[in-house]
């Protein structure tokens, strides 16, 4: 291995086995990986370190700046006091992750942390433009809750979710436009949210399925299917009307019956297939329940 193009890397937020740079070194993921072995880092073991470095990923917001003491400049190199130096790092608890990377200079090492800064979310603003949905519940499947904790790289994640969440919800044409703001605390961020929602997917016909004895009784219930032509698209809905059917057959004496549903396209436009699966018919009698008068008991 080339002394010059070596370099050692230290993670410790993910677990997955050692891999190998570009450069022939060594890096490592997660504080159970394999260490490398004394001929990788023989090359480092015991150099003078020149200077250690903070490089912060200041892509969306500013960074905490921290004073480092676990491995100071003009000590020696090792990988223990490697680990220390990042460790120490993110016990600060101004940042979610992060690496660090050793390179010759000059006869010693450099030794860089990089870390990616760690917020909360201090709060979140979302304007939905009329989008009809339960608000709280859409923003907690994306995660953009006050108190969450967020980096640069999870702020996309998270609008990724939402747009699936409103999806789920009939809009699947959705745009969700993220802005994050600096406060007063560097910790935290404020979130803000413009959900242009677009026009809603709207059922255009529906067939109900029976499976099984298809009575009048059963046929009657499954005319009452909570969602039809002209209802939105929303899988919460639909769910809902799935089990309020499945309880009105199962109410009639059917107490296997379930009920699903999909969703296709049909001839351009969406065909909802409502299906019931009444199972069997189950009658209750009870035997040796007789009743016997005052006067046969005198």
């Amino acid at each position: 291995m080339s002394k010059r193009a070596a370099a050692l890397a230290l993670a410790l937020t993910s677990v997955v086995p050692a891999r190998a740079f570009a450069q022939g070194g060594v890096s490592l993921e997660g504080q159970r990986a394999p260490l490398p072995s004394a001929a990788e880092l023989a090359a480092f073991e015991g150099k003078t370190v020149v200077a250690v470095e903070l490089a912060a990923d200041e892509s969306l917001w500013r960074a905490a700046r921290v004073n480092l003491q676990a491995l100071p400049a003009g000590a020696p190199f090792s990988r223990t006091r490697a680990r220390a130096l990042l460790e120490e790092a993110l016990a600060t608890g101004h940042y979610a992750s992060g690496r660090v990377s050793v390179v010759p200079e000059g006869g010693g090492v450099r030794v860089v942390v990089r870390v990616v800064p760690r917020k909360l979310i201090a709060d979140v603003r979302a304007d939905l433009h009329g989008a009809r949905v339960d608000r709280d519940e859409v923003l907690r499947d994306a995660d953009f809750v006050a108190g969450a904790e967020i980096t640069a790289e999870s702020v996309e994640e998270r609008r990724q979710h939402l747009l699936r969440a409103l999806a789920a919800r009939g809009y699947p044409r959705a745009v969700v436009e993220v802005v994050t703001r600096e406060t007063d605390e560097l910790d935290a961020v404020l979130v803000v949210l413009d959900v242009e929602p677009g026009a809603p997917a709207l059922i255009a016909r529906r067939h109900v399925y029976i499976v099984g004895e298809a009575t009048a009784s059963v046929r009657n219930a499954a005319d009452d299917y909570a969602v039809g032509p002209g209802d939105r698209i929303d899988q919460s809905s639909l769910t809902q009307a799935d089990a309020a059917l499945a309880g009105a057959v199962q109410a009639l004496g059917y107490y296997q019956a379930k009920v699903t549903h999909d969703v296709i396209e049909h001839r351009g436009a969406p065909f909802l297939r409502v299906r019931v699966d009444t199972g069997p018919l189950i009658e209750t009698f009870f035997e040796g329940n007789d009743h016997y008068d005052a006067s046969a008991l005198g």
